[in-house]
């Protein structure tokens, strides 16, 4: 008998604390669900299109207004119209120009009159700003790694004083190691700035201003080995050599990667051809000796025109860069010992 209740307590007590468990992972995970809470942007969107990166209210209500806390209040315009920029993405690129209408309706960029160069999260930024479909005075861009849209401040669809929502969609979609290299990827250099580089790197070790072949002058900053050209029109980096990975590369690619990691990442539709240089031919103008050679395997695209990308093997048949370009902007991988040393980047 007692054997028998016995059996019958390990029973009640092994079922008890089962439910016991049972009740603990269930307030877990209610818990769990409870902590999940939405961003700025998830409050206020509904049915966001795909490839959103920016949601712009305009003449927003209370109740909307209620929801969400301002974090930079910006007038452009005494007589605007009040709208709330709301970006998607945590550390995204947030940009406002004032401009001019140019040809064929093309907004042309004049002066930057608001910069931020990382939103945090929940971002808002309540903007006071004219619209006009005649004469656009205003165009927000906004960027992250490797998307980018451009949204120029015309009439709101629905007209003046009404609340309404707007998505700005991106102008280029993420990259597949199917895709070819485009110039739209290295965006994330072109709003870059001196004092943005001194933030990262420190006081440059050497600086340098020159005349470029353009009439117009640049700087050249030096940052030990690591080199950034920027216009002194715009400020803006339009070429860079670097051999440090403090700034996130092409595709994740980092100095040191082996040529195999890099090659992956783009694709690969070689067919076999080569073509060999000897001496002053081809880009025997650009530097190379007198009677020296190298050959080039083309990976894709017709060499010299439009998209295209390229491996270069010296005398020896040794790999010296790998280069993608898009109609005149390029990225070139340089090797030594079949490992990354150094990734240049021009965007002219």
């Amino acid at each position: 008998m007692n054997g028998l209740f016995k059996k019958a307590s390990d029973f009640s007590f092994f079922k008890l604390t089962a439910v016991f468990l049972t009740a603990i992972s269930v307030l877990l995970l209610l818990s769990s669900c409870k902590s999940e809470v939405k961003t700025t942007y998830e409050l206020i969107s509904n049915d966001e299109p795909d490839n959103a990166l920016l949601l712009i209210v305009n003449s927003p209500k209370e109740e909307v207004i209620s929801k969400v806390e301002i974090n930079k209040s910006v007038t452009l315009t005494d007589d605007g119209e009040r709208f709330l920029v709301i970006p998607k993405y945590k550390n995204s690129v947030l940009e406002i120009f004032k401009g001019r209408k140019g040809v064929a309706g093309s907004f042309i960029e004049d002066e930057r009159v608001y910069f931020n160069e990382a939103v945090p999260e929940n971002f808002v930024l309540d903007v006071n700003a004219v619209r006009s479909d005649d004469k656009p005075e205003f165009e927000l861009v906004v960027r992250t790694r490797d998307r980018y849209a451009k949204y120029i401040l015309k009439v709101a669809a629905n007209g003046e004083g009404q609340e309404s929502f707007e998505y700005v969609i991106a102008d280029n979609v993420d990259y597949s190691k199917e895709t070819q290299f485009t110039a739209d990827e290295i965006a994330f250099l072109t709003f870059r700035d001196g004092s943005y580089l001194k933030r990262i790197y420190g006081q440059p070790t050497n600086e340098v201003t020159f005349e470029r072949s353009n009439g117009s002058t640049a700087t050249r900053l030096f940052f030990d080995n690591t080199v950034f050209e920027i216009s002194n029109i715009d400020s803006r980096i339009y070429h860079a050599i670097m051999l440090d990975n403090k700034l996130t590369h092409l595709r994740g690619i980092k100095i040191g990667d082996s040529l195999p990691m890099v090659l992956v990442n783009f694709p690969n539709e070689n067919d076999g051809y080569t073509a060999v240089y000897k001496g002053n031919d081809a880009e025997g103008a650009m530097g190379k000796k007198e009677g020296a050679s190298y050959t080039y395997q083309l990976l894709y695209g017709v060499f010299g025109v439009g998209k295209y990308a390229y491996i270069k093997y010296d005398a020896r048949e040794v790999v010296t860069e790998v280069i993608y370009v898009d109609n005149g902007c390029s990225v070139v991988f340089s090797f030594k010992n079949n490992r990354v040393l150094s990734i240049e980047y021009r965007f002219e």
